[in-house]
């Protein structure tokens, strides 16, 4: 894993602004006409200053072998926890690399990029509806600690 790019991050943005956008629709949160723009909103606050952003560090997931890109992950430092704790906004494994061991070792990596900052507790959140997301982070070690639940009222 390596820092990301400035050359690297409009794309790493336009992908998660869309990805973030279609994932809350799916959970029933937003509307298709406003989760373009609420997505866009959210990183806006997020990430003011792009990679910039203090305690904001997004990393490029490549295969040791080849060091082609493979993935990236998006951690932000959350120092006032009573734990010093990170949260991982954004996984992503590229589709034609999903399924060969590439999540697993970007998580094992993160938690070791996260050791060295100093943080004892990483934190995540996932849609139900992402069960292959869901396995991952389960097989890495995560627990579930909330559940938001949602009934549509006739």
């Amino acid at each position: 894993m390596e820092p990301m790019k400035e050359s690297e991050f409009e794309i790493f943005l336009e992908r998660t602004v869309r990805e973030y956008a279609e994932e809350n629709v799916k959970a029933g949160y937003w509307q298709q006409a406003e989760a373009t723009k609420r997505s866009m909103e959210a990183h806006r606050k997020l990430l003011p200053d792009g990679l910039r952003t203090p305690d904001h560090h997004i990393f490029i997931a490549r295969d040791k072998a080849s060091g082609n890109e493979v993935g990236c992950i998006w951690l932000r430092v959350e120092k006032d926890h009573v734990v010093p704790s990170g949260f991982i906004y954004a996984v992503f494994i590229s589709k034609e690399q999903r399924g060969k061991g590439y999540g697993a070792g970007t998580m094992k990596a993160i938690e070791a990029k996260a050791s060295e900052m100093g943080l004892r507790r990483l934190m995540l959140h996932v849609f139900t509806h992402n069960p292959v997301a869901i396995r991952l982070y389960e097989s890495a070690g995560y627990k579930t600690a909330s559940i938001n639940m949602i009934r549509d009222i006739p």
